[in-house]
Parts: C-alpha cells; structure tokens; sequence
C-alpha cells in the first residue's frame, strides 16, 4: 500500500510536525475514524488498534481503488458493440 500520510508529510516542507499531527488529525476525523474498537476476545470496546495514519492510507487507497475501476468499467461499456436488431 502507499503511504500517503507519509507522503503528505515528507512534501510539505513548510508545515510544522504541529501542523502536520493536526491535519492528521482532520483527516482521520473527517474519513469518521473510529476511536474504538470491539474485541470479540473480551467481548468490550478497546481503544482502536489501528493507528489514525493506516486508517487514513487504507480510506484513501480504497477511494482510488473505487475511481480507478469506475473508469474501467465506463471505458468497457463504452467499447461494448451492439448489434443492431435487423427486422
């Protein structure tokens, strides 16, 4: 998977390790990262395993995924040949 925070991070020279956890922070927020988790295990919520950052690359990757094979499925119908019915 690509790390996309990671990315961000290491290309946004400008903002401050500050700014970056914030925006982090609006992201994961916004993609409605949950902050609990329920373990089966114990049978009770637990404090999310999954860190805000894997959570955000996993949303983001998942956009792509869904827009790249949108695309494909468009482009195939597209080039789909229909016989004309000749009666």
């Amino acid at each position: 998977m690509i790390d996309f925070v990671k990315y961000i991070s290491e290309n946004t020279p400008k903002l401050t390790a500050a700014k970056k956890k914030a925006m982090l922070e609006d992201l994961a927020e916004s993609l409605q990262y949950p902050e609990t988790a329920y373990d089966h295990e114990k049978g009770a919520q637990i404090p999310n395993p999954q860190s805000k950052a894997d959570y955000v690359n996993e949303k983001i990757t998942y956009w792509i995924k869904i827009r790249v094979m949108g695309t494909r499925r468009e482009r195939a119908a597209k080039a789909q040949i229909i016989e004309e019915l000749d009666i």
